[in-house]
Formats: structure tokens, sequence, C-alpha cells
């Protein structure tokens, strides 16, 4: 998609293929304003990346959902993640990020190495659990935990039974259903549906009120629009959770990654957090500006995905504007393609785009940034809906890491490779780096 891009630097939309389905790739800020915020009821819609029923998970899920039943149950979800309810989980967060710190201090050494992945991917799991079901995991400290286990099987994008499995239920979807393919794996599913009921069962029991989605949830079943069905449950936790863990692990991954290569801003950093480390609540870790610009400026560089998708639901025309252009004519169905990744690294819309800079996203500068060329969470009303909730685990997290740790790639350490996935910008391989205890 980066190459498709920069040769055709100056369209304003490209014609694509994947899997012989065609797409319209739109890389013109005014377009893409139009197709998620102005116009978003002609493009309400994600593909349909599972064309036919047999998934009854991944067919209920928020990702999945169509129009009104989107709609409806995003009404229901959106509660977890507001403002108060972020104040409210916070000292558990904080709690998770500090169990890192404990866990690296136990080997006794001054410097230890670690695949930050797989830290990162623990450190997401403690804290998905705990913050929407009330159970500590533990799982830094348990090798074989196994919600860490499910963890990875419900996000195991790059493994070649997902890529057989996933191309299949694509392009030969009546095979894919007289087997029984489904997106997540049928024991990630089972386990989710299990831990949803058993969870309910005991709060309503013992009379437990949490600030968390399950919460939401058992206060919604009595008037909400959207029959709360054991699908619908099992697909909302799968999939928020399926979405968080690599996209919170693989963001603290990067931001350690390009700090570890400038000590300039990792030092910053830390004399920022040194100002705010006896007094920090949520209130005042909103206000630590250069934590935000770093992790702003890894976002830019490192978005959670490659591209935005959405799909057509009605006609449209995106009328011609230039003389090597003819007005295209959207139908119900068409796909669009949003080529993140390559806005966000592309010269026109960001100097020396490969360069990290936090200084973008300066309150001096970060006017200038154009919010359909920086777009890591999506935008308009289908966009990520735990934005506010990675943001601030990841912030959490860097701030006890960066705290008690100066942290720099390790000698062992080789150059990474990003991998082909399906759902969102994962690295291939692993990413060793050593954390050295400050004095």
């Amino acid at each position: 998609m980066l190459r498709v891009h920069k040769d055709f630097k100056d369209a304003r939309y490209i014609g694509t293929y994947q899997n012989f389905s065609p797409r319209l790739c739109i890389k013109d800020p005014e377009l893409i304003k139009r197709v998620l915020v102005k116009d978003f009821d002609y493009f309400v819609d994600h593909n349909t990346f599972i064309p036919y029923d047999g998934d009854s998970v991944w067919e209920k899920s928020l990702f999945n959902l169509k129009g009104d039943d989107w709609r409806h149950l995003r009404g229901v979800a959106s509660p977890t993640f507001t403002s108060s309810k972020m104040k409210l989980m916070f000292s558990t967060i904080l709690e998770c990020a500090s169990q890192v710190v404990a866990s690296l201090q136990k080997s006794g050494e001054e410097t230890i190495e670690f695949d930050a992945k797989e830290l990162f991917g623990r450190l997401t799991t403690d804290v998905y659990f705990a913050t929407h079901f009330g159970i500590q995991c533990n799982s830094l400290e348990e090798r074989t935990n196994e919600f860490y286990i499910i963890g990875q099987k419900a996000t195991n994008f790059l493994g070649l039974w997902f890529k057989i499995r996933f191309i299949m239920i694509q392009v030969f979807p009546k095979i894919a259903k007289v087997f029984g393919l489904q997106v997540f794996d049928r024991e990630v599913n089972d386990f989710f549906r299990m831990l949803v009921k058993k969870n309910i069962e005991s709060r309503k029991a013992q009379r437990i009120v949490r600030p968390d989605l399950i919460d939401i949830i058992m206060k919604s079943e009595s008037n909400s629009h959207v029959e709360l069905t054991d699908e619908i449950l099992t697909a909302l936790v799968a999939t928020f959770f399926g979405g968080g863990f690599d996209s919170v692990s693989t963001l603290l991954m990067f931001v350690c990654y390009e700090l570890s290569c400038d000590a300039v801003a990792q030092r910053r950093l830390q004399n920022e957090i040194e100002e705010y480390k006896e007094n920090l609540t949520y209130k005042t870790l909103m206000e630590m500006s250069y934590l935000d610009m770093v992790v702003s400026e890894t976002l830019r560089k490192w978005p959670v995905g490659f591209f935005l998708e959405r799909r057509c639901v009605k006609p449209y025309i995106i009328p011609a504007l230039n003389q090597d252009e003819v007005d295209v004519h959207l139908k119900e169905g068409d796909q669009i393609w949003i080529p993140l990744y390559a806005l966000q690294r592309d010269s026109k819309w960001f100097s020396d785009p490969d360069r990290f800079d936090p200084e973008r996203f300066s309150a001096k500068n970060k006017s200038n940034v154009n919010p359909y060329t920086y777009m890591p969470f999506g935008n308009g009303p289908r966009h990520c809906i735990g934005s506010r909730y990675a943001l601030l685990v990841v912030k959490v997290a860097i701030f006890q890491i960066m705290l008690n740790y100066n942290v720099r790639l390790s000698k062992n350490v080789q150059p990474f490779r990003l991998a082909r996935s399906y759902f969102q910008l994962l690295t291939k391989d692993k990413m060793l780096l050593e954390f050295r205890q400050r004095n």
C-alpha cells in the first residue's frame, strides 16, 4: 500500500484489488473527511470480511455489525470508556503497571534484557482482565498463565493456520462454511463465553458492582434496544480484547523502541516524569504534555493498523475535480480503503516523515497537523471506541517504566520486520530491549 501510495502521489484516489475484490483507495484529506464524517451515512458500515453467517461471534461483534445494530450496541458499550470510567480504572491500571516494574526488579540484576512484545503482551492481559472483569491474572509471574495463552490464540494473526483460515473464509466462503471455519479459534470463543457467564452470575449472587464493561452490560440488559444474547456478549468482550491486546502492547513496544533510539527524548520524558512522580493522578497524567507528544508521534510512525476501511451502503458520487478525473459512481457494497500508514509517512503532510520528532505534536505545532492525515484510531462516528482506554494504559505503563528504568536496544537485537497482517501493524520478530535501573 505504501508503494502504491507513492506511485500515485498526486492522485486523490486510486483503484486497487484485494483477493480479486476491487477497492477504491482514497488519499485526499477532504475526500477522507467526507467518507468518515460529513457523509458518514453513506459509509456507516465496515467491509464484510466474513461473507457468510457461520461465525456467530464475529457476526455479532461491534466491528462487524451494520447500521442500527451497530449504533445500538455501540451505545451499550460506549459508557465503559468515558472519562469518568477512566478515572475509576486509573488505580487498577497503575497497580498493573507497577507490577511490571516489580517483575523486572525480581531478577536482582541492574540491567535485564527482555522481549518487549512478550512483556507488554502480559501487561495488557493483566490490565484487560483486571479492569473489565475484576480478575487478577498475574500473567507477569506465571509463564503458562491461561489468560495470556488465550490472548495469544485470540490475536495470532500471523500464524499459518489463521492465514489459511482467513483466506478460505474470504475467497472460498462456501467451503469455509462447510468446515465451520471461524475468525477466532473455537477455544477462544468458548473461553470468553464461559467467562462472561460465570462473571455475571457471580456478581449477581454477591451483589458486586464495579466500574467496568461487565457492569455496563448488566445494567443494559433491561433497557437496551439490543437483545444481549450470549453471542453478542461473547463477541463484545472477545473483540475488545482481540483489538486491544495487540494494539496496546505493540504501541508500548514502539514507544520504548523510539525512546531507546533517542536518548534526548528519553531524558526529557524522564525529567517530566520526575516532576509528577509524587502526585500522580488521572488528572496530572493527562496534563503531561511531553508524554502525550511522545505517544502521539509514536502513533504517527506506527499506527494501530495499516489502513481504515468502509463500505458504501447507498449510491454515492465523487465528482471529478481535475482534468484527468471522471465522476466516480459508487454503489451499495463498494469498498473504500484509506491508507493510514502511508498517509502518516507522507512527506507532503509530515516533513522528514521517517524521523521520530515529538515536537510535531507540541502546543505550538499540533494545529499544523491535518486531522484527516493523522488518524491512528480512525475518525468520525466509527472511530475506535477504546482509544481513550488504550492511551491511558500506554501512558501509565510508560510513566512507571521510565520512572524506574533507562531503556536501550539490546546488543542482540536484529532489525525488525513489519509483518503482513490482515488487521493490525505487527512485527515478525522479537523486540529485545535492555532495561537498566536508574539511580
